[in-house]
């Protein structure tokens, strides 16, 4: 029916996701728009297309009707099960604008798959930037932290100090001053007084 083994149907059923009807007992049942839709995948693989852009083709109706047309078999031939296709022989003047054509469409694949893949290359490098300056922020908060936290303890040490030293002044004057009173009285008890 289309000039391909069955399990490549079954291969492009699952990568281009075709969903073909089945019967009761779970056969493929290809119905006429199924046959024309493998015919056009077949066309195009025969070009040398990748199925990926295969699948791009098949989701842009504007490609797929404009191509449709001449893939598809005569009525009468359609419905005879071994009849032979006869191809129109088409002139220079078809085969450029049937080249240019291709060549459009080929451009607007490339156009619209770069796009996709720009904005995904795009979405990775923005990931990528994002996590290399939040390490960078974490680095210079965390070095910040560690900054303030120095300093906070150094001003709860001078703070310490300086009320250690405030509280060690008075102390060792009444010490001088005790001192200095212990040798008064021993000097006046000693001379009698």
């Amino acid at each position: 029916m289309v000039g391909v083994e069955p399990h490549v149907l079954r291969y492009w059923e699952e990568e281009l996701e075709l969903s073909i009807e089945r019967d009761a007992q779970g056969k493929r049942c290809y119905t006429r728009k199924d046959v024309e839709r493998l015919r056009e995948i077949k066309f195009w693989k025969d070009k040398g297309m990748q199925l990926r852009a295969v699948k791009e083709i098949l989701a842009d109706p504007e490609i797929s009707e404009e191509f449709s047309g001449s893939l598809a078999e005569p009525e009468e031939q359609a419905d005879q099960p071994d009849s032979t296709v006869e191809y129109e022989v088409i002139g220079v003047e078809d085969a450029a604008d049937s080249a240019r054509r291709l060549e459009q469409l080929l451009d607007g694949i490339i156009t619209r798959s770069l796009e996709k893949n720009n904005k995904k290359a795009a979405d990775a490098v923005c990931d990528v930037l994002i996590r290399e300056l939040e390490e960078r922020l974490d680095e210079k908060l965390e070095e910040r932290a560690r900054i303030l936290v120095e300093q906070e303890l150094m001003r709860q040490m001078v703070e310490q100090g300086v009320r250690e030293s405030a509280a060690a002044r008075p102390e060792s004057r009444r010490e001088r001053l005790r001192r200095r009173w212990k040798q008064w009285l021993e000097k006046k008890s000693r001379r009698g007084e």
